[in-house]
């Protein structure tokens, strides 16, 4: 076997351990998705674990077709039982028999307690097969915001390309369009794009972020078109990815932070005052425990610390909610922030404290200052180790080798910082 990362302790369900083993998917996906291709890599890239009720396994592919050539794709694997996967295959009945890059759109393996879906079919987000295409999106951008082309250009199919930057499945894709443009006389030009696409139509409350960003001034993309709460088009802002061993770096990061959290907030935006992250970490719990009973019972120990130590409400400001390193662009100085689906009005020491978990996740071992001004050390402790707890999933996530360990290192992080009253 091959498994890309260590079985839970809580048994999935049937089809989830083939899921995760890379020899079987290729197999698997080569018998019964690939047409007239192969695969020639495969890389872990997502997991959905809800014990016995289902798992979803997403692998980054790169495929061999049979005119030659390679191509990078996605495929994700649903293991549930066999009455739900039946649904599911029956609802996407439509589109069997579609192939595209060398790959069928879908196939049911009952036998193997999978129903297995290949990039852009996504039973949640219809918007991303078709705006996956060349045809479909040129129809948004010509129909919705036509004034972004320079006068007289058009739209070239062959010279523009999509990238999947990021993808959950079932829940968010974000795609990078370069459009080709073609001028009157034959010159050329590129045009930078991105299109986030939502499950749910939670996508309202990025969109009024991203007016008042621009209202206040502040680098950020600029909201091209929206639909439904379920589609956003944005514009590219240039730029590199801070880097968070520069102290450079982190100067503008917390400058770009302070500057955010002092924009007046829009109206109707989310709750992320301590109260209501309190109430997301008594769900966390319940995710620990189905990885691990022993994560189960730390990830208590740390809710229960984060209750005793609940800090009082006071006036929120507008927060980023899941601010780490990729979420800042710098280009020469100036300093851009991005994607801001999980803001709301809470408490500006959330996004310090989330910014130093983030990188506690990822294996960072240099030393990260305090990003936030505020004077409240006590509210950016309870911050800090409530930011643990969120991303301390994050490595089984993302299909780390080493989970089990990482995952229990951040929750005892989180522990240590109130350690005389967690034991």
């Amino acid at each position: 076997m091959s498994l890309a990362c260590p079985l839970p302790a809580r048994a999935g369900p049937r089809g989830f351990e083939k899921a995760l083993d890379r020899e079987a998917t290729r197999d698997l996906l080569e018998a019964r998705i690939c047409v007239g291709a192969r695969i020639l890599d495969l890389e872990p890239d997502y997991l959905r674990f809800k014990g016995g009720d289902g798992a979803l396994v997403g692998w980054r592919v790169e495929i061999e077709r049979s005119g030659g050539g390679a191509i990078g794709g996605y495929v994700t694997l649903r293991a549930a039982d066999s009455r739900r996967l039946r649904d599911e295959a029956a609802k996407l009945a439509w589109k069997k028999g579609e192939i595209r890059d060398g790959l069928r759109a879908f196939a049911l393996c009952e036998e193997e307690g999978l129903l297995v879906l290949s990039y852009p079919l996504d039973r949640a987000i219809p918007d991303l097969r078709r705006l996956s295409r060349v045809s479909r999106f040129r129809d948004l951008v010509k129909e919705n915001v036509p004034s972004i082309l320079p006068e007289g250009f058009r739209i070239s199919k062959r010279r523009s390309r999509s990238l999947l930057v990021r993808y959950k499945p079932e829940r968010r894709a974000v795609l990078r369009w370069s459009l080709g443009l073609v001028g009157p006389a034959g010159e050329e030009r590129s045009l930078g794009l991105y299109l986030r696409l939502h499950a749910r139509p939670d996508a309202r409350t990025a969109c009024r972020v991203l007016r008042a960003c621009r209202a206040a001034a502040l680098p950020a993309p600029r909201l091209l078109h929206a639909e439904r709460d379920r589609l956003v088009l944005e514009s590219e802002c240039e730029g590199r990815p801070l880097d968070p061993a520069e102290p450079k770096d982190l100067e503008a990061a917390a400058g770009i932070l302070e500057r955010f959290h002092r924009i007046p907030p829009p109206k109707e935006l989310p709750d992320r005052s301590p109260a209501s992250l309190l109430a997301q970490a008594a769900s966390l719990r319940e995710d620990y425990a189905v990885l691990d009973p022993s994560l189960g019972e730390s990830a208590g120990r740390l809710f229960a610390v984060l209750q005793a130590r609940l800090p009082a409400q006071r006036p929120p400001v507008l927060v980023h909610g899941d601010f780490h390193s990729g979420q800042v662009l710098l280009s020469g100085g100036v300093t851009a922030l991005l994607d801001f689906d999980r803001s709301g009005l809470g408490d500006p020491e959330w996004d310090a404290a989330v910014f130093e978990a983030h990188l506690r996740a990822s294996g960072a071992e240099h030393p990260v200052p305090d990003l936030c001004a505020s004077r409240d050390p006590e509210r950016l402790r309870w911050h800090r180790a409530f930011a643990l707890l969120r991303v301390a999933i994050l490595p089984f996530r993302s299909l780390s080798s080493e989970w089990p360990a990482r995952v229990r290192a951040l929750l005892e992080e989180g522990l240590r910082l109130y350690d005389s009253e967690a034991r």
